[in-house]
């Protein structure tokens, strides 16, 4: 045997090492991305008293590299003191694009101090993200 010469024990154990570093190392790159959408939502004024409208903007921005199209904001309360009429059809975005929608708000009459929670779904296809938003009523 020369000085060079591999045993063909160490390819057998090697080969699914090199195969698991790989996939670690393109798995560990694709969650360091930044995600392809952030959501910002922020109310035009907190507290909202009992009886009062108040305006939710949502400002969804681009962060990809490609043009998002086709997308859908529906916003859905899960106290039943606040009532949102929050389903709407979104303009393109183009990449690195922001868009900022307005969605009324209502606190029925009655309703308990304290945050109630609103959740916001914005959709394109092949990505749906969720972000939770704390509407102070006081």
């Amino acid at each position: 045997m020369g000085l060079y010469d591999e045993s063909p024990l160490w390819r057998i154990p090697v080969r699914p090492i090199y195969i698991l570093i790989a996939v670690f190392l393109l798995l560990d790159v694709w969650l360091l991305l930044p995600p392809r959408i952030s959501i910002s939502p922020d109310l035009s004024r907190s507290p909202i008293s009992p009886g009062k409208n108040a305006i939710l903007w949502v400002t969804i921005k681009n962060n990809g590299s490609t043009p998002l199209t086709g997308g859908f904001l529906f916003i859905d309360s899960e106290s039943p003191f606040i009532e949102v009429n929050g389903e709407l059809f979104l303009p393109d975005i183009p990449a690195g694009g922001v868009v900022s929608e307005k969605i009324p708000l209502y606190v029925k009459n009655g309703a308990p101090s304290g945050d109630h929670l609103v959740r916001i779904f914005v959709s394109f296809p092949g990505n749906t993200n969720v972000v939770y938003y704390k509407v102070r009523v006081g």
